[in-house]
């Protein structure tokens, strides 16, 4: 997860699903790195897509 601080970064989206009580949360970033960051609550999960 290297990039975030070399140049600025929008979100653009974000959304929560809740899985019981554990949340999954999907960011949409623009001018980042990745373009999709999902942490996953239940499992402290946290992925990235480009």
């Amino acid at each position: 997860m290297t990039g975030f601080d070399a140049r600025p970064a929008a979100v653009t989206g974000c959304t929560v699903e809740w899985q019981g009580l554990d949340p999954k949360i999907t960011l949409s970033l623009k001018g980042a790195t990745h373009s999709t960051v999902i942490y996953e609550g239940a499992t402290g999960l946290l992925s990235t897509l480009p």
